[in-house]
């Protein structure tokens, strides 16, 4: 895949490319569906080869040499649907191995398995048969009488259970915030390391919804989803780590609250629609990557270290 700023125009080629290896990462639990939407979007709207690599760049670190030389995704081959076993043969064939009779109830849309089924069903409910059928009704109109009767007792005792607790103080569900807020940033700094330990990541993209993080575990690396205050695991068991982790302590929250603006200042694309941050070493060095785009065509990005100053990006 390019380098980020490649401003060499992106072709079908390079498009296809980029989401198979989006569409691969998704695959292997590397992306949530709304991330793998988010870069899918980005990819028809990409103009340059460097906008396509800004969407993968993490993906091809994370995929080995095989993903950064563009490496083809082969889609799972589907089998081919069983073929009609009496295809081929002739009508002839047919006739001789069916009765005149269902070859009639045939004609008018039956077939010969439905008919003998239900020449078979017919010869079986004799006398006995229906004196049996109807006591298995009997006791399933029971049981099922019986049930209502205890959803219905059910349903009552919630009632005066909910009417007994009103007064009692709910718990406060964790409100959602602006993950690229400070008071957001802050939220989830703290909330990475009461779940793993450590406020250290190897990378982690936030949008203003949710962020995907790619957290320090034993001997390794593991991929966690955090939105409205809570973890979702993405990938078991442990995954090798690549490179040092970063400390996401060390970035002042109100620098993270100040870059998109920053950004589409910078880009002049002031009217932009949508940002969202990324936190690697793909420069070799701890960064900040901020990516704005707008009206769903126009995108643009700049890199800062954790004191605020540009490092890289598209010109601005």
């Amino acid at each position: 895949m390019s380098d980020i700023s490649d401003p060499g125009r992106a072709g079908r080629g390079d498009r296809k490319r980029a989401q198979k290896l989006i569409d691969a990462a998704y695959a292997a639990g590397q992306l949530t569906a709304a991330d793998r939407a988010f870069r899918t979007e980005r990819v028809d709207s990409a103009h340059t080869k460097g906008d396509l690599a800004v969407l993968v760049r993490d993906l091809v670190r994370a995929g080995g040499t095989a993903a950064a030389a563009g490496a083809a995704v082969r889609p799972p081959t589907t089998p081919s649907p069983p073929t009609d076993p009496t295809s081929g043969r002739s009508t002839a064939s047919l006739g001789s191995a069916i009765p005149p009779d269902q070859l009639k109830a045939m004609a008018k849309g039956g077939s010969a398995s439905t008919i003998r089924l239900g020449e078979s069903m017919r010869t079986s409910m004799t006398g006995a048969n229906v004196k049996r059928i109807r006591r298995v009704v009997l006791i399933a109109l029971v049981g099922f009488l019986l049930l209502c009767g205890l959803g219905i007792a059910g349903i009552v005792a919630a009632i005066f259970t909910s009417v007994d607790n009103a007064g009692d103080p709910a718990e406060t569900p964790v409100s959602s915030v602006n993950l690229q807020t400070a008071d957001g940033w802050s939220q989830l700094v703290a909330a990475i390391e009461k779940e793993t330990g450590t406020s250290e990541v190897y990378d982690v993209v936030v949008y203003p919804e949710y962020a995907s993080i790619n957290a320090v575990a034993d001997e390794g690396a593991m991929r966690y989803v955090y939105r409205n205050g809570s973890f979702q695991l993405f990938n078991n068991p442990v995954t090798p780590a690549r490179g040092d982790p970063i400390d996401l302590a060390d970035i002042d929250p109100e620098l993270v609250a100040g870059l998109p603006d920053q950004t589409a200042e910078r880009q002049g694309m002031p009217e932009y629609d949508s940002a969202y941050l990324i936190v690697n070493t793909i420069t070799g060095e701890p960064a900040i990557m901020v990516y704005v785009q707008q009206q769903g065509r126009l995108s643009r990005w700049s890199i800062y270290d954790f004191e605020g100053k540009v490092i890289g990006g598209t010109p601005g």
